[in-house]
């Protein structure tokens, strides 16, 4: 019947479509090729720049706390379990007090790790330009060019020993706050739920930093516990 011609010759052929899409796709194999590539090496710079970050941990269980029955004889004292004293130990373990003692025990002031003024300079071109020529500057431009308008600095202005000691201690207490902060960010204090243990997490760049935090943290708050029982007893 004539509809039928008619449909058949308004029906798209397939195989000349996917003729087509096949000689594009060869007409541009340079270029797809090429965006490949340029998106695969884009990842492999990026992923090789990426510090890894490493997690250790340590569980404590937590004594429950003891409070009398009613009813009972109060001279002894029954193991009740509450769900508020795994919340009030994990505070007192993340805790800037402890976290203090951390890092003195740690001794992190003199760790490059956590003391930027420990570290090696970063060796650079633009680096290696810039720093030069601020110090030539410094000197040449800036520091006569004060004292033409200002005149030279007057000695008797500097700082006695005494002031010059309190501001040493004073940046010796901020490189510590600095540093305790630091310490706090890479800690994790986790409380379960149903149970009296306390997961203690901690992250760095450095593995062996990773399970040095987690331990000390632990080492700390127990060593607080007891000392805070033998205070109790005396």
């Amino acid at each position: 019947p004539m509809w039928q011609r008619w449909a058949k010759a308004d029906a798209p052929d397939d195989s000349l479509s996917i003729r087509r899409i096949l000689g594009v796709l060869r007409r541009r194999a340079i270029l797809i090729a090429g965006i490949a590539v340029l998106v695969t090496s884009i990842a492999a710079v990026w992923v090789s720049q990426l510090t890894p970050l490493y997690v250790a941990q340590a569980q404590l269980v937590v004594s429950p706390a003891r409070t009398p029955d009613i009813g009972a004889d109060p001279l002894t004292p029954t193991l009740a379990p509450d769900f508020w004293t795994n919340e009030t130990e994990a505070a007192i373990i993340g805790s800037r007090e402890l976290a203090r003692k951390a890092v003195e025990r740690l001794n992190l002031v003199n760790s490059p790790l956590y003391n930027a003024s420990l570290r090696p300079p970063e060796r650079g071109l633009v680096r290696s330009i810039v720093g030069p020529l601020k110090a030539f500057v410094s000197d040449m431009i800036v520091k006569p060019a004060k004292e033409f308008l200002f005149g030279a600095p007057d000695a008797a202005t500097d700082p006695s020993p005494a002031q010059a000691a309190q501001t040493a201690d004073n940046r010796q207490e901020m490189l510590v706050d600095s540093i305790v902060a630091a310490y706090v960010g890479g800690l994790s204090v986790v409380p379960q739920d149903r149970s009296r243990i306390i997961t203690v997490q901690y992250r760095s760049t450095d593995p062996e930093m990773a399970a040095l935090g987690a331990n000390t943290a632990a080492e700390v708050y127990i060593l607080d516990q007891l000392s805070v029982k033998g205070e109790a007893r005396s």
